[in-house]
């Protein structure tokens, strides 16, 4: 007698069991969070990087498992090396009286400061980093990515105390970057009208925008049509040199039948023929020539019958 067959595995069921049906949450491996290992202003800007990077992906986590962020975000009071956390030359705290805020609050404070407590160079140092990406053909994009560069070279210098409340001054840094020079222009023209835009970011981003995407407008036009004229260019030229190469097949054969003919003229088929036409009016003009002699006396007298019919 023939075993019976075991039961089929339902496609949703990937434990097995035939009468269970349900789904497995998906997980998500979560990477470890960045360790604070110095205080130093250069450490802290990288480590704030990857840190908010962390977070980004607890959040994504959060999101698909349903989770609390709370219960799966490691707070940075346990991401610091603990020597330094017992140390209290920087934070200037008792390491019993430590919280999260005062841990974050303290970071914060030394990333918005300048390094050793230097008065910084800010053009200088804006017009070293802060660039615009005129590849980028997409001007909306273009125009984001250059404010969100600028906000983060204030962050990696530690200029973040100086222009935090400094609305003005970073309008002065978006415009006097501004490339290409054109655009720069149109920019500054617009606040000799409005001098109001020196001081609002949100206005003066509309106005750079607008600028941009008229530039980039004129710019399309101009190759567009350059690309026109070029192509009626090469048009004709193709054409041309289509005549000529007719022009001297023509030529050509012309010459093969002359010589088939037994005529060795060299010349060209054009040039014969002119100077055929040459030839022959040559000819008449001597014709004429010689009876005007005949009718012409020395004496310039018409002969008489008798001279005629000698």
């Amino acid at each position: 007698m023939a075993e019976p067959s075991p039961p089929k595995r339902s496609r949703a069921n990937t434990d097995g069991d035939a009468g269970n049906n349900s789904v497995r949450p998906k997980e998500v491996t979560l990477q470890e969070p960045p360790l604070i290992r110095s205080f130093a202003h250069e450490a802290l800007v990288k480590w704030k990087h990857e840190r908010v990077l962390y977070e980004d992906a607890v959040e994504n986590r959060c999101a698909e498992t349903g989770e609390a962020i709370a219960a799966v975000r490691r707070p940075v009071l346990k991401s610091i090396n603990k020597r330094l956390l017992k140390s209290e030359f920087e934070l200037r705290i008792p390491v019993e009286n430590i919280t999260e805020e005062m841990l974050t609050a303290a970071i914060d404070h030394i990333l918005g400061s300048v390094m050793n407590d230097a008065t910084p160079d800010v053009m200088g140092i804006m017009a070293q980093h802060l660039k615009m990406d005129l590849g980028q053909k997409d001007v909306k994009a273009r125009i984001l990515d250059y404010f969100d560069c600028m906000e983060e070279v204030i962050e990696v210098h530690g200029m973040g105390k100086i222009l935090k409340s400094n609305a003005k001054l970073k309008c002065k840094i978006i415009v006097e970057n501004l490339r290409p020079g054109t655009h720069k222009d149109q920019v500054k023209r617009a606040i000799e009208y409005d001098p109001a835009l020196k001081a609002d970011l949100h206005r003066l981003f509309d106005v750079v925008k607008h600028e941009a995407i008229k530039n980039q407008q004129a710019f399309d036009l101009y190759q567009r049509m350059d690309k026109r004229d070029n192509g009626n260019k090469d048009s004709r030229h193709k054409k041309q040199v289509s005549h000529d190469k007719k022009q001297f097949n023509y030529d050509k054969k012309q010459v093969i039948n002359d010589k088939k003919q037994g005529h060795h003229d060299d010349r060209r088929p054009a040039h014969r023929q002119a100077h055929r036409k040459r030839e022959e009016e040559g000819s008449i003009e001597g014709l004429l020539g010689e009876e005007e002699g005949w009718f012409r006396e020395d004496d310039g007298e018409a002969p008489s019958n008798e001279r005629m019919y000698r």
